[in-house]
């Protein structure tokens, strides 16, 4: 998905008066926007050079159109970082597809807290971030790029703490899994900025790293 990034900022921005000098600073250099919500492991990668709508193929076609782009530099391209095991263990409205236990069906056993989340975990390190890192690796310092990490993960360990759903197992693939991601992107592509939600009220903290 493309966006118009230079008028969406400029609208947000627009209405916080001492944000406006900011406007050309951070507006002009990405002027256009790839976005994509990666909520399954399929989308994180694609045959080299394809347009599909995977993070490699977005990278890939940022790096490739970027005389396009009116700074004559790489779109930035922006990701929702988004599958946990057990994601959304209250509501089930964005149920993910990697779990720490299944049902016989093979959706999720969120009420089996007991015994941890190691298969899950490692489902969704080895399957989903490290094929990830090393897409955004491979465009280390090329394409500019933000990533939104597990938006309501950590926000739903406070808000759903009595839901025996989100218990014992859920934490434990919460945290372990998040704080490995933000590790590994750290370690193997530091240009990457990330911002963690990490409260209800939906301000985003940047991540040093």
């Amino acid at each position: 998905m493309w966006l118009n990034f230079a008028a969406l900022l400029s609208t947000a921005l627009a209405r916080f008066r001492f944000f406006g000098h900011l406007r050309s600073l951070v507006i002009s250099p990405y002027a256009r926007c790839r976005f994509l919500c990666a909520t399954h492991i399929s989308l994180i990668t694609s045959p080299p050079l394809s347009l599909a709508d995977s993070v490699e193929g977005i990278l890939a076609d940022s790096l490739r159109n970027a005389a396009s782009n009116p700074s004559g530099e790489p779109a930035l391209c922006a990701f929702v970082w988004y599958d946990l095991p057990n994601r959304d263990c209250h509501a089930k409205a964005s149920g993910g597809e990697i779990c720490c236990r299944r049902l016989p069906d093979g959706s999720c056993d969120f009420m089996a807290q007991a015994n941890g989340c190691a298969e899950g975990l490692k489902e969704y390190m080895h399957e989903y971030v490290d094929p990830f890192v090393e897409v955004l690796a491979r465009y280390s310092g090329t394409v500019p790029v933000v990533l939104v990490m597990e938006p309501d993960s950590l926000p739903n360990l406070v808000t759903n703490q009595a839901d025996p759903r989100c218990g014992a197992a859920t934490k434990e693939a919460y945290t372990q899994g998040l704080s490995y991601a933000i590790q590994r992107i750290a370690d193997a592509a530091p240009h990457v900025s990330m911002y963690l939600d990490a409260g209800a009220n939906t301000r985003a903290y940047k991540v040093s790293h």
